[in-house]
This record gives structure tokens, C-alpha cells and sequence, in this order.
């Protein structure tokens, strides 16, 4: 016989006693909930109040088993709802930058309380506050009577130089 012949027949062999043990191992474990032994009942956390001495000595009598009783904990009593106290306007968000979309400023506005990022124009509202006004470094917001400026933090940016120079040649269509 071959060498890979008798490999093979070998891993044959092997694959059916471990398939013929996974399926006596399965049909003895199927069996186990038919066979129940005459073992006295163990109160369960729901039914136990204190421990009587016919209990303790009922588990104690099942094998490898010490039952441990522990006082039930002290009844919780339920915690009043509080209202919200009214937080300062817009304390909560976050001036994230301010950009230019055609001719108007757009502000990013991070809210917390729902993990988004808004983008908003003078006059529109977020989280019932009024975006009043969006200027080049800052947004008014407004809620009510009550006014708050969020300003951007970090170095001037001065926006690029759009006329041209006096010292500057003039440009013209065709290569020279």
C-alpha cells in the first residue's frame, strides 16, 4: 500500500471513532434531563426570607454544595424627579468654524446633548435658541430676551488680498 493510501485510511479511521464519541457524548447529554435524582428542592432569592434551620440543613445535605445566606438588601426607595434647572443660553454649544457659501456666512455649531454638528445662517434656530447673526469670527445667538456671542478662538486670519496691487504687471491671456 501507498504511503497517501494508508494516510488516508488512518485519517479515516480517526474521523469516525471522533464522530462515533461526539455522538454518544450528544446522546448521553440528551439523556441527563430525563434522569432527575431525589435531591430536596433549594429555595430560590425570590422565595427565601431568612434561612430555617430545615433549609440549611436540606442544602447542606445535597454534595459539593455549602449554601450561603446573606441579608436582603434594604428597600430602595424611588428618587423624585427633578425638573431642569434652565441652563445659560446655548451653554452648551460649540462655535466649531465659520465659512463662506456664496455671499452668505454659515456657522458649524456642535451640540452635545445630540452629538451633531449644525450648520446655520442668520435667522434659523437650533435646539430652540435663534441664530441671530453670523459674522466673520463670531455667531449672536439669542433665546428670548437673553443674548450670547460665540467667538472663535485662535490667531487672526486676515482673508486674502482680492484687488490688485499697483506694483503687481498686469496679466494678460497669452503666453510670452
Amino acid at each position: 500500500m501507498s504511503a497517501p493510501i494508508a494516510k488516508y485510511r488512518r485519517a479515516t479511521r480517526v474521523t469516525w471513532v471522533a464522530g462515533g464519541i461526539g455522538v454518544s457524548l450528544a446522546a448521553l447529554w440528551a439523556m441527563r434531563a430525563q434522569v432527575t435524582p431525589d435531591l430536596p428542592a433549594i429555595p430560590t432569592a425570590s422565595t427565601r426570607t431568612a434561612p430555617t434551620v430545615d433549609t440549611v440543613s436540606a442544602s447542606r445535605a445535597l454534595p459539593g454544595f455549602a449554601m450561603r445566606f446573606s441579608p436582603a438588601p434594604p428597600p430602595v426607595a424611588p428618587t423624585p424627579r427633578v425638573a431642569p434647572v434652565e441652563t445659560p443660553i446655548a451653554q452648551r454649544l460649540q462655535l466649531l468654524g465659520i465659512v463662506r457659501e456664496g455671499g452668505a456666512l454659515v456657522a458649524a455649531l456642535y451640540d452635545p446633548s445630540d452629538d451633531r454638528v449644525h450648520l446655520v445662517r442668520d435667522g434659523e434656530q437650533i435646539a430652540d435658541v435663534e441664530v441671530r447673526k453670523v459674522d466673520p469670527r463670531s455667531v449672536l445667538l439669542a433665546k428670548g430676551s437673553r443674548t450670547r456671542t460665540l467667538t472663535l478662538s485662535g490667531p487672526e486670519v486676515t482673508p486674502p488680498h482680492t484687488e490688485p496691487r499697483v506694483d503687481d504687471p498686469p496679466t494678460s491671456g497669452g503666453s510670452s
